[in-house]
């Protein structure tokens, strides 16, 4: 789904090439091992959001590529992350769910999976606080539906970027820094009928 820029292996840690579907808990725990299990993280954790965890809302962008890309984590508990590489544009949304400093990055109700590369689709992605205020990491977790693939980048740095055009294939120049508005995603209907077994389609 990254089409034409390689970018190599590069991991989300703390969403986008590949989430399937996790179903949400009434978990409360809130310590420090919230979200993992004997040391691995899990889906299904959950903890109220800290005020480190409130921090990671907003729009973020991953360095050192081609195309302008754009993950922005809403108040009103979705994301959307937004390519647009002058010749083509793509990308995908879903939601999130609190747990502790980090939040999870997850597809919207009735939907199984969310692709963040081309060749893995994760159960979810925790976003988390990185090595400085203005960046957040991102962390994918064990257990693929499809390949085992890394995610297309680990590291974002806050605010947006757009796409710098005038090329005869694809943007000219890499992305600048730039103020753009973006709008919450709306889920999408889902027929009953037609729903996917997430957790068939896990097996």
């Amino acid at each position: 789904m990254v089409g034409r820029t390689q970018i190599g292996a590069i991991i989300f840690s703390g969403a986008f090439w590949a989430l399937v579907g996790c179903h949400s808990s009434d978990s409360s725990n809130t310590s420090q091992q919230a979200g993992q299990k004997n040391g691995e993280l899990q889906c299904d954790e959950r903890a109220a959001l800290t005020e480190v965890g409130q921090a990671l809302l907003g729009t973020y962008h991953p360095t050192g590529l081609i195309d302008e890309m754009n993950l922005t984590v809403f108040e009103d508990g979705t994301f959307s992350f937004e390519i647009y590489g002058c010749d083509y544009n793509d990308g995908t949304a879903g939601r999130w769910e609190p747990n502790g400093d980090s939040i999870v990055l997850l597809p919207f109700e009735g939907l199984c999976t969310v692709t963040l590369a081309e060749d893995g689709q994760q159960r979810c992605v925790f976003v988390g606080a990185g090595a400085t205020e203005n960046e957040i990491r991102l962390t994918r977790v064990p257990g693929t539906v499809v390949g085992d693939a890394a995610l297309p980048f680990d590291t974002l740095e806050r605010g947006a970027v757009c796409a710098v055009c005038g090329g005869d294939i694809g943007p000219s120049a890499p992305p600048e820094a730039c103020t753009k508005d973006f709008s919450p995603p709306e889920a999408p209907q889902i027929d009953p009928a037609s729903q996917e077994d997430c957790d068939a389609a896990a097996q």
